[in-house]
């Protein structure tokens, strides 16, 4: 009996469960290829393997490590002077011992493109007269602005022009033959 309980009381000490995975990308800091579900000090006994959290990030069960660095994001400022950032997380059990873990961020400062181009292209040609068959019709023509999507509020004037037009054109009806 006394075997028993002790064999109960050091089946009970054992670390948390968790989602095991064979591979752990360090570079984007994803985890693939997984094993189940298993403790997390089983699942860290090959040092390359990868788990989830319960917060459902992948952690590293190898040496803590920097990630690579993420590419730059976009300029925060269409226009003018404004700031672009590169984050990295440290991957690992113990987050605490990356080198200096606050060394995460870096920002630097970048000039928005939008001012550089605001003209309108070209016109495009007429559309067709609204009326084939005599009177008052209208026809349009429209442009884009040649500045990037995102800058498109810096053309200045309309995209689209309408006139009125006529047309002395007579549609043949092949009724009336």
């Amino acid at each position: 009996v006394l075997l028993f309980e002790v064999l109960v009381l050091v089946s009970v000490e054992h670390s948390e469960g968790v989602r095991c995975f064979a591979v752990f990308n360090s570079t984007t800091g994803e985890c693939h290829d997984e094993l189940g579900e298993v403790d997390q000090d089983d699942c860290c006994h090959n040092p390359h393997y990868g788990y989830l959290t319960e917060e459902g990030e992948c952690r590293f069960c190898g040496p803590d490590v920097w990630s690579s660095w993420s590419s730059w994001s976009s300029c925060n400022s269409l226009c003018n002077q404004g700031v672009r950032q590169s984050h990295r997380k440290c991957l690992g059990r113990d987050m605490s011992k990356c080198k200096d873990i606050n060394d995460n961020l870096h920002i630097e400062p970048c000039n928005g493109t939008c001012c550089d181009v605001k003209e309108w292209d070209a016109w495009l040609a007429w559309s067709p007269c609204s009326v084939t068959c005599g009177g008052v019709g209208v026809r349009k023509r429209q442009r884009t602005c040649g500045s990037p999507p995102e800058c498109f509020e810096l053309c200045s004037g309309p995209s689209e022009e309408t006139e009125s037009c006529t047309s002395n054109m007579l549609s043949v009806n092949d009724d009336d033959h």
